[in-house]
């Protein structure tokens, strides 16, 4: 697009890229980034909703965990979740964090996520902290979990 665009629309919005809903008592609540909403099966799945079940598991850290979409070789969607350990877990601890984290999933969202462990400091992040969700895609969306 050449030239310039306008931030604002006829109504007084700003274009942002944020995604959220005004409570009855006129708050602005922001969900997420229109641009990090993961579709499976035409339904619109929050990551940071996924992020927090995951999170939530022990052994997991937190604030160390982010969520997206993958288009699959036969066109499904499907979520996938990079979480990072807060210890090395042995194979069978690893299986056993992966198990509670899609089941955490699961019984949230009827949806079966694809989970993959990784160390420290190996999901990607902003130099404030910020999950960096289209990288962590690009790094782990063509990913198997071991």
């Amino acid at each position: 697009m050449d030239g310039e665009v306008a931030a604002v629309d006829p109504d007084g919005w700003l274009f942002t890229g944020d995604l959220g809903y005004l409570t009855e008592g006129g708050e602005i609540v922001v969900c997420g980034r229109r641009k990090n909403v993961i579709i499976v099966a035409g339904r619109n799945i929050f990551p940071a909703d996924i992020e927090r079940l995951a999170a939530s598991v022990h052994g997991i850290r937190r604030g160390g965990v982010v969520a997206f979409g993958v288009t699959l070789a036969d066109r499904r969607e499907e979520i996938r979740i990079v979480a990072e350990t807060v210890a090395d877990p042995s194979i069978e601890d690893g299986r056993e964090l992966r198990r509670q984290i899609a089941q955490n999933v699961r019984g949230a969202t009827g949806l079966s996520p694809t989970v993959l462990l990784v160390g420290k400091g190996n999901v990607p992040k902003t130099a404030s902290g910020k999950i960096r969700h289209v990288m962590a895609r690009e790094l782990f969306g063509e990913v198997s979990p071991a």
